[in-house]
Formats: structure tokens, C-alpha cells, sequence
């Protein structure tokens, strides 16, 4: 073999390894790409995940890479209103973020987090939210508000930047101070951000503490060098098959380099595509929450709270007992709650003891079960609950009947339930179950159903949704479109309690 040959031989392996050195960087950004998710990341906590009364998307955020997709925090993602905590308590001197919000979105930054209360800077570009530094409960009820100095139009990329002090807080948004709030901090304080039905990222976190610094850019490095060494031990493996073929072979066929130059070119193409394809498309889909084994779930749910109703609550209720029986779906059952004694139902039965003679005593039955809809509620109540002979009877529907093929069917369900009571003595409460206004600004599709049905008949009708619309300013109302947060149970059961109340006087 000449030394032309040969050099060339040399030549062409040096452009394999480039080429081989361009893929592996490729694949292993892919890798850490796909691999990417809340949970590896290991820093940050989940709010929704510790809740006792679980909402739908909760496990799947931290779980899905789409929630770090290009390498940033989507507040935003499956059904929105996520709020995430730096699991480490920190001594903070500085916090600065970059974030972006979209139309109709706004994000919190939240500190000073305790098992009591917590604070909150909002930048709102939701004309019903207005941007604000608040105090509030640990459920989500503001004890104190106090508008921003300057109003930052949001747009964009931005920055907020917060500077810490024994007197309180200063914050900017980039480099504008919007405002000086007067708060009363721990020496170490938990942090965190919270999203809203919109979509609102973040990224390059950077809290300076007294102990150093922490950076959160939400880069996989860890699946990134994962990656790379993967492939890196494959490229030397293959790289080191093809010499020794040709030095046992004792010629360095050209044909050697040139076969692993075009696969290797060919990998690299694929994956730039690939690549291209994530980043542009894919990493911004969104999946559909249905799953498998759906109807396997329902029924799992119904055996399960028909059999805990059975076990409580006896068939007569006891003497000078008011029972309340309240059917529905999640909302009902009271997904979003942080603890079971704040569903709305629990709270509505202490309203309505906290109110009664001493005599009388309440008991409010929850029958709400996640993932029904108001036929097979009727069926459930046919079948067992009305055998409890309930004196009340309130149904929040609305949200999981949908299609319109489907409104016949609701209206003879709506029919039914006010004629089997009737017959037993029962008294009826319609309550149009209520949504988000950011999701749902006007009134669900079957309310005026509801309506009118409550017309006909005479059955008293309480619009939760539009009273509840009205109650944004008072705090942190929901967890996504139809379950509310602790507070947002409250707001419920006190508005319930004196139409409850209304009806069994008549």
C-alpha cells in the first residue's frame, strides 16, 4: 500500500472521529432530553403529589418530560396551576429567575413558605389577576395584599429579581423595581413557583444563600454524560473492530473508513432531524390524560366509597340527626384538598353543626366519586344511597357530562333524581357545579340544562360557579379547572351551607 493510501486511510478516520465526536454530543443532548423529568431532576417538589385528596395530572408532571422540555420549567403543563419548592430550606440573600407568560397567564413567586403561611409576588397578564405582592394562609386564603409600585408591562422574557432583608423584600423586574414589601421571613425560608391554566416557564434560577449559591438552569448533565459515555465506549468499540480487521488483514482498505464515515454521517443526520423534530414539535405536544383500563378504575372507585358509606353511616340516620346526602363527581369527593377534613363536604356539615340548635346535630354523606357521570351517579343513587333517607339532597354536576348527543340523557337523569326523592320525602338542591374562570369564564354548557330543569320542577338552584368567579381576589381558589385548592374547598361549603340550611327550615 503506497503512503497516499495510507494517509488518506489516516485522513478519513480522522473526519469518522469528528463526525463521531458531532453524533455523540447529539445523542447524548437527546438522551438527556428524553430522560429529563422533575423527579430525576431531585431539587424540587411537587405541591399537587403530597395533596391527600389527589388531582388528575399530578404524578404525571413530574414524572413526563415534557415538563422540562428545552431544558425549562413549564408551569403550565398538565391542567396547569402546578407549584413547585425548592425541597431546601434556605438562608436567601437574592433570588433571580428568567420567566416568561404568556396571554391570560400569570406566575407567582412564592417564599417564606411555612406549614402556616406562605408569601407571594404574582405578574399577571390576566386582566382578571391583578400583578401583586400578597400574604396568605397555608391554604391559599390572602390575609393581605398590596399592589405592585410600578406596573412592569410583562412580556416576553423577563427577569425578576428579589433582594432579601430582615424588614422584608424588594423586587425587580428587569432591573425595575416594582415594588418594597414588608414581611416577616424565617432565617431559613422554603421557596418555590406556582403557574396558573396558562402557560408560564421558567428558567436559569439562581438563589444566592448564605452558604453559596444555587443554580438551577434544569439541564439534564447527569443523562447528558449518561449519554455520552454510552455512545462514546460504542463509537471506540466499532472504531477499534475496524482497524484490527484491517491489521489482521494486513491492508488498510480505504473501503473500511468510507463504510464508517457513511453510517456514521447517516446516524448524524437522523438524529439532527430527530432533534429538530423534538425541539420544535414533539417536546411541545400535549398528551391526553386517558388511560387504560379506565372503566376498571370507575369501578374500582365505586365498590370502594359504597362500601366506606356503608361501613359509617347506618341505614336510618339517628334521632334529631339532619342527614345531607351530596352526590357528584371529583369535585365532590374533593380532589384537591390537602388533607380530608378540608373537602367541602367535611366543612359544610361543621357549618351546618356550628349554626344548628343544640339539639340537632348534621350529617353531610359524601358521595362523590372521581371519573362518573350523572347516569351511573343515579343508578348508585337508586341502587344504595337513597336507602341512607337522606332529608337532603344535593348534586353538584355539570363538568363530566359532556357531548351533545348526551344532553337527552342528562336532562332524563336530572328528571329522575328529582322524582325519586320527591317520592321519598327528599328535598332536592341543584348546584351548577363551578370551574375555574380562567378556563371556563362563562357558565358551563349543561348549567342552563340545569336550569331549566330546576324550573320546572321547582327545585332550588345555587349557582356556584358564577359565585364562585367572583371570589378571585381573595386567594388561591383552584388546582386546575375543576378542583380547588383547601381554600377553594371553604369557599364552597360557606356559600352551600346557608342554602342548605334555607331548605331544610322549609
Amino acid at each position: 500500500m503506497t503512503a497516499a493510501t495510507v494517509h488518506r486511510y489516516r485522513t478519513i478516520f480522522v473526519v469518522v472521529l469528528l463526525v463521531q465526536v458531532l453524533l455523540a454530543l447529539g445523542v447524548a443532548y437527546l438522551y438527556s432530553a428524553l430522560s429529563n423529568t422533575l423527579r430525576d431532576n431531585g431539587r424540587w417538589d411537587s405541591t399537587k403529589v403530597g395533596l391527600a385528596r389527589g388531582v388528575m395530572g399530578a404524578k404525571t408532571f413530574i414524572t413526563d418530560r415534557r415538563t422540562l422540555s428545552r431544558e425549562q420549567l413549564d408551569l403550565g403543563r398538565w391542567h396547569g396551576h402546578q407549584e413547585v419548592a425548592y425541597r431546601e430550606p434556605l438562608a436567601l440573600q437574592t433570588a433571580s429567575v428568567d420567566f416568561l407568560v404568556e396571554p391570560n397567564a400569570y406566575l407567582i413567586f412564592i417564599f417564606g413558605k411555612s406549614a402556616e403561611e406562605f408569601y407571594g409576588l404574582r405578574l399577571s397578564r390576566h386582566p382578571r389577576f391583578d400583578s401583586l405582592f400578597f400574604r396568605a394562609r397555608d391554604d391559599g386564603e390572602f390575609t393581605a395584599t398590596q399592589p405592585l409600585t410600578n406596573a412592569v408591562p410583562i412580556d416576553d422574557w423577563m427577569q425578576l429579581r428579589m433582594e432579601f432583608e430582615p424588614s422584608g423584600v424588594t423586587a425587580f423586574v428587569d432591573e425595575t423595581a416594582v415594588g418594597r414589601f414588608a414581611a416577616v421571613l424565617p432565617d431559613r425560608q422554603v421557596v418555590g413557583f406556582r403557574g396558573s391554566d396558562h402557560r408560564a416557564v421558567i428558567d436559569n434560577i439562581r438563589l444566592a444563600h448564605a452558604g453559596g449559591v444555587v443554580v438551577e438552569t434544569f439541564f439534564n448533565q447527569a443523562g447528558f454524560m449518561r449519554g455520552l459515555v454510552m455512545v462514546s465506549v460504542l463509537f471506540v468499540l466499532i472504531d477499534t473492530i475496524a482497524v484490527c480487521r484491517d491489521s489482521l488483514m494486513g491492508t488498510a482498505s480505504l473501503k473500511t473508513p468510507f463504510v464508517v464515515l457513511t453510517a456514521t454521517l447517516a446516524m448524524l443526520v437522523c438524529v439532527g432531524l430527530f432533534l429538530v423534530a423534538y425541539n420544535v414539535v414533539i417536546s411541545r405536544g400535549y398528551l391526553s390524560l386517558g388511560f387504560h383500563g379506565e372503566e376498571d378504575y370507575r369501578i374500582k372507585w365505586v365498590s370502594k366509597t359504597t362500601a366506606e358509606i356503608r361501613a359509617r353511616y347506618p341505614t336510618k340516620p339517628p334521632p334529631d340527626t339532619t342527614r345531607v346526602l351530596v352526590v357528584g363527581t371529583s369535585q365532590t369527593w374533593g380532589a384537591g384538598a390537602a388533607h380530608e377534613e378540608e373537602t367541602f363536604v367535611r366543612i359544610l356539615e361543621r357549618r351546618l353543626d356550628d349554626t344548628a340548635p343544640a339539639e340537632r346535630s348534621f350529617e353531610c354523606i359524601n358521595a362523590g366519586i372521581s371519573a362518573l357521570n350523572a347516569p351511573w351517579l343515579l343508578q348508585l343513587y337508586r341502587d344504595e344511597w337513597i336507602r341512607l333517607a337522606p332529608q337532603v339532597l344535593v348534586l353538584n354536576l355539570a363538568t363530566n357530562d359532556g357531548g351533545l348527543k348526551q344532553d337527552d340523557l342528562f336532562i332524563e337523569v336530572l328528571n329522575e333524581f328529582v322524582r325519586l326523592s320527591r317520592e321519598q320525602g327528599i328535598a332536592v338542591l341543584f348546584v351548577l357545579e363551578a370551574n375555574s374562570i380562567e378556563h371556563s369564564p362563562g357558565e358551563l354548557r349543561l348549567h342552563p340544562i340545569m336550569r331549566d330543569i330546576a324550573e320546572q320542577h321547582g327545585v332550588p338552584l345555587f349557582d356556584m360557579h358564577d359565585y364562585v368567579s367572583q371570589q378571585t381576589r381573595r386567594g388561591l381558589l383552584w388546582w386546575d379547572f375543576v378542583h380547588p385548592t383547601s381554600f377553594g374547598h371553604r369557599v364552597l361549603a360557606d356559600a352551600l351551607a346557608p342554602e342548605v340550611a334555607a331548605l331544610i327550615d322549609e
